[in-house]
């Protein structure tokens, strides 16, 4: 089992140096009507699977395969996560408003609709799934799966004029205050707030794309007038300001610092050429956005790093070493 898991990584990290996926990104930062998404999601690329496979239920919702690391080799497994949804009714958005045509309109009020229907009481949307590697078992809550609501549900909102939508991103909102070991999303690296992608206990991995994921969908709710959504997206550059320089390896950068905050060891998970341009993108926009000299500083040195081949063979080997301790995590 471990031989297929670990063609199964080859294979993805073959295609990822070969033809990584790549993001172009928006330019509408202050608008108050949001209409694309700061990254510029397309159904045609998603659907290539760059990066992950999806499958569709009869109601068009997006279901994904159950992770490598858990599979058990058999049938393939479909669960709903709710990060996915999110990314593929944001392509559909984009689809509406190229083509205008009342079937996207349709088909992302349909995305809509199953995250109003399947918000928990306390606001959050849970993945349930559990995820090895960073010690998660089913029934997490994840701080870009709140954005990623807030932002399908505010879009859902301004297309239909219908409260409940815009009360259900505020409820939203609640779990950015919860920490990680009450069931929350928050957690503190070097004393820092940090809205966590992957909220493990008594260790958060603080998954950097995840972080800024987050804080895309608080600034396009504070663009909306939301006073909480603005403060915590304040909360979080500043947490960006004091830790960017962690995830700089020199020549690349980092997924997340559990090589440094888990308490048993763990390999450093140097991130894929997919993961890497996303750290750019998500900069330029945040820079875009905030005018913030140290985030420019970051997202044009990483910029630089992602031009040279060799960096990104000292970042795979680095990775293949993370990638043989992940195997060996015990379910």
């Amino acid at each position: 089992m471990k031989i297929n898991k670990l063609a199964f990584y080859l294979k993805k990290v073959y295609k990822d140096f070969t033809n990584p996926l790549k993001y172009q990104i928006a330019n509408e930062y202050f608008n108050k009507e949001l209409k694309h998404y700061y990254f510029l999601f397309d159904e045609e690329l998603l659907l290539k699977g760059g990066s992950q496979e999806f499958y569709f239920d009869k109601e068009g919702i997006p279901i994904i395969p159950e992770y490598i690391d858990i599979s058990t080799g058999k049938e393939k497994k479909f669960h709903y996560f709710p990060i996915s949804i999110g990314q593929y009714g944001l392509a559909i958005f984009h689809s509406f408003l190229r083509e205008q045509s009342k079937e996207n309109e349709e088909r992302f009020l349909k995305i809509v609709k199953w995250f109003s229907e399947n918000q928990n009481e306390d606001g959050t949307w849970r993945a349930n799934v559990p995820v090895p590697k960073f010690k998660l078992k089913k029934n997490w809550a994840s701080g870009m799966a709140q954005s990623r609501g807030i932002s399908i549900l505010l879009r859902g909102y301004q297309l239909t004029s219908n409260e409940l939508y815009k009360k259900q991103a505020e409820k939203a909102l609640e779990i950015f205050k919860i920490k990680v070991e009450s069931d929350g999303i928050l957690d503190f690296y070097k004393e820092n707030p940090y809205y966590e992608e992957y909220p493990s206990k008594p260790d958060a991995p603080h998954v950097l794309n995840g972080m800024i994921f987050a804080l895309f969908g608080l600034h396009e709710f504070s663009r909306l007038g939301n006073q909480r959504a603005k403060e915590l997206f304040d909360q979080g550059i500043k947490t960006l300001e004091n830790t960017l320089s962690e995830y700089d390896l020199g020549f690349w950068t980092k997924y997340d610092v559990a090589d440094e905050v888990f308490k048993v060891g763990r390999n450093i998970n140097s991130c894929t050429a997919h993961y890497h341009n996303i750290h750019i993108k998500q900069l330029e926009v945040l820079y875009n956005i905030t005018k913030n000299e140290i985030i420019k500083e970051y997202f044009e040195k990483w910029e630089k790093y992602e031009n040279n081949k060799i960096n990104l063979l000292k970042a795979y080997f680095i990775k293949f070493k993370f990638l043989k301790q992940v195997l060996e995590v015990k379910k």
